[in-house]
């Protein structure tokens, strides 16, 4: 009877770690932590890959800013105002689907350069060079601007895709000054 009663002990603390490390792994999948893209279950396979090839590409890109960069989930639209969109408050890309390959992987690069400077503190060391590497006064405001074009912040989001991507995608709508592309490599890069 004794060890009928360890044996049942013994298989029930087993179940009980099971339990507790399934547990935690399915928690770890639900709350992603480090620089990882979590792609909505929904999206089609062929911008499952390209979205996730193209993850690793930006990564990558930024070596000494890994470990500032934090969990971004990636969802799809098939009816969609613009190619694609970020919102900082969800950590979110939606992608406007569908699209050519280039043109998709440009529109997730744009996006995932706005996850990056919104979750990344040391971004803010960035900004000022950058402004001036394209002209702009060193204290303007990061977000603000007159047109799309004009905001600094989507000159960088457009500069940081032409800077992944080495080359410059067809629908860039800013010019892109190569001291731009310096000042994002060496902050990319920690020099």
């Amino acid at each position: 009877m004794v060890r009928l009663v360890r044996r049942s002990v013994a298989f029930v603390l087993a179940l009980c770690v099971t339990a507790t490390l399934v547990g935690g792994a399915a928690s770890a999948e639900r709350d992603p932590v480090g620089p990882v893209l979590v792609v909505a279950d929904d999206v089609p396979n062929d911008v499952r890959a390209l979205a996730l090839d193209t993850w690793d590409l930006f990564l990558n890109a930024f070596p000494a800013r890994r470990a500032c960069i934090t969990p971004v989930t990636l969802s799809h639209a098939w009816e969609f105002a613009d190619r694609a969109a970020y919102d900082p408050a969800e950590r979110a890309v939606v992608l406007r689907v569908p699209g050519t390959a280039p043109n998709l992987r440009a529109s997730l690069v744009h996006e995932f350069a706005h996850h990056l400077e919104s979750t990344c503190d040391a971004h803010a060391s960035l900004r000022r060079p950058f402004l001036v590497a394209t002209g702009s006064a060193p204290n303007s405001p990061w977000f603000g601007g007159r047109d799309w074009e004009q905001v600094p912040s989507e000159r960088y989001a457009e500069a940081v895709t032409v800077y992944v991507l080495d080359e410059r995608p067809s629908h860039l709508r800013v010019s892109v000054p190569r001291e731009a592309l310096e000042e994002i490599e060496r902050w990319a890069v920690g020099s």
